[in-house]
């Protein structure tokens, strides 16, 4: 990831509540088939052998993964996710999306997986946000700025890291503060993270 540091931190309710805290920690039919036989979607990295499911991350810095599972139709894939934040492109974080259906990745065979599908921060879409207090493990109040954005979600080949389709806007609403939160340390800045239910719309979508 990038350089700065990342702390989770528990948001502090009220007087009552104020040695309750956790601890700091850093976080660092194929006639629907979408497939796009253009030559810019290709990669000429050479594919890489993951050891664990975060490794499939490298599908969204065009690297091939080959111990995957080879993407035939849109209906048939198994989509692994991941999105990053503005500030840090090449460094990504995996998301579970639609538990219980039938693109929903097996944690346990990541290799069962043959989609990925890649979240790109629009750092000019970060809004102003919400300043969100909030209490440390060292019982020091901390003000956090806890921003919304847009995502651009774009589908590949877990194999070939070839795109699939168009891409999409995926919203990042930061309503209210969250209970608990990662933010930088140096800028006290958080962003908000792809909206579930929009994700799972998405898949929905794809996979019809």
């Amino acid at each position: 990831g990038g350089a700065a540091a990342y702390f989770l931190v528990v948001k502090k309710k009220d007087k009552s509540t104020d040695t309750q805290k956790t601890d700091t920690s850093q976080t660092s039919d194929d006639s629907k088939k979408t497939d796009t036989d253009d030559n810019s979607n290709a990669t000429t990295k050479p594919a890489v052998t993951a050891e664990y499911s975060s490794e499939l991350e490298a599908v969204c810095n065009n690297t091939p993964v080959s111990n995957t599972t080879a993407y035939t139709t849109n209906q048939a894939a198994v989509i692994y996710t991941f999105h990053n934040k503005p500030g840090d492109a090449t460094s990504w974080t995996s998301d579970l999306v639609g538990y219980g259906k039938s693109y929903y990745p097996d944690i346990d065979d990541f290799k069962k997986t043959s989609v990925i599908a890649c979240l790109s921060a629009d750092e000019s879409t970060v809004g102003a946000g919400l300043s969100c207090d909030y209490t440390d493990s060292k019982d020091q109040k901390v003000t956090v700025s806890y921003k919304p954005l847009k995502y651009e979600l774009s589908f590949y080949e877990a194999t070939t890291a070839k795109k699939i389709g168009d891409s999409q806007t995926i919203d990042a609403p930061a309503a209210s503060c969250p209970s608990i939160i990662a933010y930088d340390a140096s800028t006290k800045t958080a962003y908000a993270t792809p909206d579930d239910g929009a994700l799972e719309a998405a898949y929905d979508a794809f996979v019809k």
